[in-house]
């Protein structure tokens, strides 16, 4: 996984990238007793996260669980000066995690979101980086003691907090010959009723359970720019829907009666992919004769059907994904060459005491093969105005 922060001034431009290593011993992957099992605050899993060390630009601390052994690799350290202005653009290049950026005792303002600018920037303490996402922010340097270092903290959603999964780096203040690199040395923000912190781009609607300390910002709190808006678009009463799709996403349990593995799969369908040697993509109408859908559920008496999903449109048709999470993961949703509007964004119920996920978004029903639609009762209305290609789908979302 990386995540790279792009430091933009009239000095540099660094490149940090914060790289997941996976354990260098089969016995990790056999041993259930070596594999940190992954929880999100909300209860949202994983895939079995086999990872050691989260490092910036090839530094950190890197742990060796079955040699009881950790690094003493120095930090990657970022220079800056006072009273200037940086951008910075993170990219979340990684494949398991969603990461939590801050900066100690400086405030993140968020200006745009893949590559689209935002039309009211965003100041916040933290921000959520999904997979595949990309954000760039700008940082004062204004008001800002130069006499001290200050810790870049990239981080997972990890309940437990796993310091396993801690990235780290330094911000440091021009000419003041500080080599402290010890994580204790570092004062964070303390995010409390009184000074809450400000997360953007959450999965969920609280973080944890203490949701008087964190407020959760989401789609719904992000614009992208007007002049990247297409009005004739996002308009509910005059806009012409040539196709509804729905995707559900969901896991489809291992079979003892079928002896069928389980796998991941959109609408109870399981994914059905070409050979190496033959790069489908390149032909679409090959890949529909080869890998047809007929949409046959995967039923509990048999091994269902997988083929190669597809949906095929026409130049300037306008179709509307309806797109469900009911896995235990967050998975994001990447479309390849094309923006999109997300015009609504449904979450997960959580308790309110323990923000654990309790029962899926209430906005849509769903029959026992997550075959999904809006309720009867629900008018979609169009609460986001957000432009991407990449979004995280949340657990229940």
């Amino acid at each position: 996984m990386s995540l790279c922060l792009l430091l933009f001034s009239e000095q540099h431009g660094l490149c940090v990238e914060s790289g997941q290593f996976y354990p260098n011993s089969v016995q990790s992957l056999i041993n259930d007793t070596n594999i940190d099992y992954f929880e999100a605050v909300d209860g949202s899993r994983a895939a079995e996260a086999i990872v050691d060390s989260i490092l910036i630009n090839g530094r950190g601390i890197y742990f060796d669980r079955l040699a009881n052994y950790s690094s003493t690799t120095p930090l990657e350290r970022l220079s800056v000066s006072v009273n200037q202005t940086y951008r910075l653009r993170l990219i979340n290049g990684g494949s398991v995690f969603s990461l939590r950026f801050s900066i100690d005792m400086h405030s993140l303002e968020v200006i745009e979101s893949d590559g689209l600018p935002f039309e009211q920037s965003i100041v916040v303490d933290q921000i959520i980086v999904g997979l595949g996402e990309r954000f760039d922010l700008l940082i004062n340097t204004t008001n800002i003691n130069p006499n001290s270092n200050y810790m870049i903290r990239v981080d997972t959603l990890d309940k437990n907090n796993n310091p396993r999964w801690h990235g780290r780096a330094i911000l440091e203040y021009s000419n003041n010959n500080i080599d402290v690199e010890q994580e204790e040395s570092f004062i964070s923000k303390n995010c409390s009723k009184q000074y809450p912190c400000r997360i953007l781009n959450c999965p969920f609607t609280q973080y944890g359970s203490d949701k008087d300390s964190f407020i959760c910002l989401t789609y719904s709190n992000m614009t992208t720019s007007s002049i990247h808006i297409d009005k004739n678009l996002v308009q509910l009463e005059t806009t012409n829907i040539t196709l509804r799709k729905t995707i559900s996403l969901t896991h489809v349990e291992p079979s003892l009666s079928t002896q069928m593995s389980g796998y991941e799969a959109i609408n109870w369908i399981g994914m059905k992919l070409p050979i190496l040697t033959q790069p489908i993509l390149f032909d679409p109408i090959e890949a529909r004769n080869q890998f047809t859908c007929t949409n046959t559920l995967l039923l509990s008496e048999t091994n269902g059907e997988k083929c190669y999903h597809h949906v095929v449109l026409k130049l300037n048709d306008t179709i509307e994904f309806l797109v469900i999470n009911h896995d235990d993961d967050q998975h994001p949703m990447h479309l390849h060459g094309h923006y999109f509007h997300v015009v609504e964004q449904g979450l997960a119920e959580l308790n309110e005491t323990s923000g654990i996920y309790v029962s899926n978004n209430p906005n849509v029903e769903c029959d026992e093969h997550a075959q999904c639609q809006y309720k009867a009762n629900i008018s979609t209305n169009n609460n986001v105005l957000l432009v991407k290609d990449t979004v995280q789908v949340a657990k229940g979302g």
